[in-house]
């Protein structure tokens, strides 16, 4: 009859003529291990970095946002041209000059100088007014920074010369002032001129 070695017995037999394993690694052993993170003058820098990033990038996107929500109100203020347009039209590319007066029912009579177009169409606008042909924008006060006054942006409808197609030219700062003092000498809530640095660059001029 032919034994067959006991595998069980075989693989013991490995095992323990095997070498032991070395140490995980000795070259390391009995070094002290050094403590992770970062300095107080590390902190300390970085603390400035940050610091001068904030300084620098926070009042940028304050005019970024500014600036946005100037540019709402010129695309709100689209009905307001679409009635001076109107009106040029009716009048045989005649460019109203003069406030626009809003007749009573006896038809003779003006109720108001001005034409309210949109009041609070959006958070920062409190209202769209036209008068002649010019548009007035004007904002909440949250719109400064200290809110202290609200400012006003001016769209003037003009025509080429030699005739053609209607175009508004807009208007920040002193460029304003005029137009905004012609509209409240109307009886038209207007605000103060809105500063350049806050219009779009096609108001600037």
């Amino acid at each position: 009859m032919l034994l067959l070695p006991d595998p069980a017995r075989h693989l013991l037999a490995i095992a323990a003529d095997a070498p032991a394993r070395p140490e995980a690694d000795a070259g390391v052993r009995g070094e002290r291990c050094r403590a992770s993170g970062f300095t107080l003058v590390e902190l300390i820098l970085a603390l400035a970095v940050i610091g001068v990033l904030s300084a620098l990038c926070i009042p940028a996107y304050a005019d970024y946002t500014r600036r946005t929500y100037v540019s709402e109100g010129l695309i709100l203020s689209a009905v307001a041209k679409a009635r001076v347009v109107e009106e040029v039209m009716v009048n045989n590319g005649v460019t109203p000059t003069g406030p626009f007066f809003s007749l009573g029912p006896d038809g003779n009579a003006p109720v108001t100088p001005y034409e309210l177009i949109e009041q609070n169409p959006s958070r920062m606008i409190r209202q769209i007014i036209r008068a002649g042909s010019v548009v007035v924008i004007t904002y909440n006060r949250a719109l400064d920074p200290d809110n202290r006054v609200e400012y006003s942006l001016v769209l003037k409808g003009r025509i080429p010369l030699g005739g053609g197609k209607m175009d508004f030219l807009c208007l920040s700062g002193r460029a304003a002032f005029s137009d905004l003092a012609a509209a409240t000498a109307s009886g038209a809530p207007v605000g103060e001129p809105l500063p350049p640095e806050w219009a779009p660059a096609s108001c600037r001029s």
